[in-house]
């Protein structure tokens, strides 16, 4: 493959993947593609030694990068480094990097630890002329971190320095309440108090904070619609849509009105398909789990909302929803708590109060039961990560 083929392939690919790939030289120059970038960078991060037979992974905390050795007749021999790719599990959904900010799925997407080996195979079998399932392959992980990045340090600062982490989480909670019980009117009144809600500093300018947020409330509309039963499929292709408007909205006025018809288009989706199979008694046990997700929820409790035998509420719940009403309960309460320890400095006593568990050590277990792993390490792994 000669070399303007080689440079359109491999553009081709970022523009199909939005998984950025870099060709560096010995000399760690950027070869490909052209970029005013430093290697320096990615050689304190990732561009560590090669092997001509292995392709090596790397998981530096919410992000996936890989590299292998390279030879090539017009630039001889190098690295290919492949990233950053976001983990698909994380919370993070952009990555602030040489001065610039870059949102997941506009400037990088997220995936699976398969799907980004498969693309890595893919570039290999390109650019080497064989199959990269043939070589050694190993992974490479960040045990542990000394401290979260600069940004995150520093909004964590504004807000304990500000005391409004539970003021923004309050206006987030209600913002999804509203959008779950479809509730218009709330919504349009809780946007006249973002301004004063939100009051750490973003970014350098207010259109890039704004749009700052845009993606973030995206990314929360995407999770939220799916676990409410929208097809992930059809919830990621409207996100798709509505991130690829942020590179055409140049005032803040406009990027406002998009993030209110943001809202308004998942509210839609969500109660197109939330519960539409569902009959009326299980809806109304579903909202009203969801309304009262931070109270304590008992069987009699239902019964009396709904005016029902607690025997014949259970029976019909678990027909139409596949699983018994309280293991429907602790798997949205564990939901609500991981967001609480990735989006606040809750202790995990303090959040398994908020939830109503009778203890601490009652919710590490139930916890773990959904999760596979304890609160503490859900939360070390998904929010402690920088860039060396």
């Amino acid at each position: 493959m000669d070399n303007a083929t080689l440079k359109y392939v491999l553009d081709q690919l970022y523009k199909e993947y939005l998984i950025p790939l870099f060709l560096v030289n010995d000399q760690y120059e950027i070869v490909i593609p052209k970029t005013n970038w430093s290697s320096r960078n990615f050689k304190e991060q990732v561009l560590e030694e090669t092997h001509p037979n292995e392709i090596r992974y790397f998981k530096k905390g919410a992000f996936f990068y890989s590299n292998f050795a390279f030879e090539l007749p017009e630039y001889g021999t190098g690295t290919v480094m492949i990233g950053p790719c976001g983990a698909l599990e994380a919370g993070s959904d952009s990555i602030h990097f040489q001065g610039h900010t870059y949102f997941a799925g506009i400037h990088y997407s997220k995936s699976s630890r398969e799907g980004f080996e498969q693309f890595t195979n893919l570039i290999f079998a390109i650019i080497r002329g064989t199959l990269g399932q043939n070589q050694k392959q190993h992974w490479y992980y960040d045990r542990v971190y000394k401290s979260t990045n600069y940004h995150l340090a520093q909004n964590l600062s504004s807000r304990r320095d500000q005391k409004n982490t539970l003021d923004s989480y309050e206006f987030e909670r209600r913002y999804i309440e509203a959008i779950r019980r479809n509730e218009p009117d709330k919504i349009k009144w809780l946007f006249k108090k973002m301004a004063d809600t939100y009051k750490v500093k973003l970014s350098d300018s207010d259109l890039e904070g704004l749009k700052y947020k845009y993606a973030g409330l995206i990314t929360i509309l995407t999770r939220v619609s799916i676990e409410d039963g929208v097809p992930a499929e059809q919830a990621f292709s409207l996100s798709d849509a509505l991130l690829q408007r942020l590179q055409s909205i140049y005032t803040y006025a406009e990027c406002l009105v998009s993030v209110q018809e943001a809202s308004y288009k998942f509210m839609d989706m969500i109660h197109s398909y939330q519960y539409a199979t569902k009959n009326q008694l299980v809806q109304k046990i579903l909202n009203y789990i969801d309304e009262h997700i931070y109270d304590r929820i008992t069987l009699a409790d239902l019964a009396d909302f709904t005016n029902r035998h607690k025997t014949s509420i259970s029976t019909q719940f678990k027909k139409e929803v596949g699983q018994p009403i309280h293991v429907y309960i602790n798997h949205k309460k564990i939901q609500e708590s991981k967001h609480l320890l990735l989006f606040t400095e809750l202790s995990l006593k303090e959040i398994s109060g908020l939830l109503h568990y009778s203890s601490q050590s009652h919710f590490v277990h139930t916890f773990k039961q959904f999760m596979g792993i304890t609160p503490g390490e859900f939360r070390n792994e998904n929010l402690t990560y920088h860039f060396e």
